[in-house]
């Protein structure tokens, strides 16, 4: 059995050794230390991953300064700055809120550092259909084990399903945050978690994407 499997921690033991602990701790912040590194997908002119001090400021500039801008110049709509499983943050969350790319300055602006994996998604993008996907990910990755996340998951699936083909109604939205609640913090696993946030939030940021799926299938 390996004691350290995270590659990424694992790249960052050759810099401490070389600097020693400190310096590299100081490298960031005070409470976060460090380098992290960012893998950015997704809307942006030039995705990739990037090292960069904990507490690099801001959000906003490193995706339309060092990631290039936003591809074909269309407006920043969405983020999901930590992986999959973190709660997605819309354009007034970001855009002059002067983000810090570490751990508290994510919490503090509604969202989480998570595995650095971030998501840059534009104008175009249709929040249900994105957020369909990623339940439909989670429901693959269950291992059925315990009831609210194998049972939980499959209905949001189903539900989901039902809305892209024009079958939602009116209470979907809701019932959707209903079966988030039974399933998160009553797994065995975090996995549980991961597959309600997504939902939660993408429904408190983006109810709009939600209501016009809702409304073509209530007229």
């Amino acid at each position: 059995p390996t004691v350290v499997n995270n590659v990424e921690t694992l790249t960052s033991i050759p810099q401490i050794i070389e600097m020693g602990g400190i310096a590299w701790r100081d490298l960031g912040t005070e409470k976060s230390g460090g380098t992290k590194l960012w893998s950015i997908s997704g809307h942006v002119k030039k995705p990739g991953v990037y090292e960069l001090p904990m507490g690099y400021a801001d959000l906003e500039k490193f995706i339309m300064e060092d990631c290039g801008g936003m591809l074909r110049n269309n407006k920043l709509k969405a983020v999901i700055p930590g992986g999959s499983s973190v709660y997605i943050m819309n354009s007034g969350q970001i855009l002059g809120k002067n983000v810090t790319l570490d751990y508290e300055g994510l919490v503090a602006a509604g969202s989480m550092l998570g595995t650095g994996g971030m998501m840059v998604m534009d104008e175009t993008v249709d929040v249900m259909e994105t957020t369909k996907n990623l339940t439909e990910f989670y429901k693959h990755e269950s291992c059925g084990w315990c009831t609210p996340c194998r049972e939980g998951t499959d209905w949001l699936v189903k539900i989901f399903n039902r809305i892209s083909i024009g079958e939602g109604r009116p209470g979907d939205a809701q019932l959707l945050l209903d079966i988030c609640d039974n399933i998160e913090g009553k797994s065995f696993c975090p996995l549980g978690d991961a597959a309600a946030w997504p939902i939660q939030s993408a429904i408190k940021q983006f109810p709009e994407d939600f209501k016009k799926w809702l409304a073509a299938a209530d007229s």
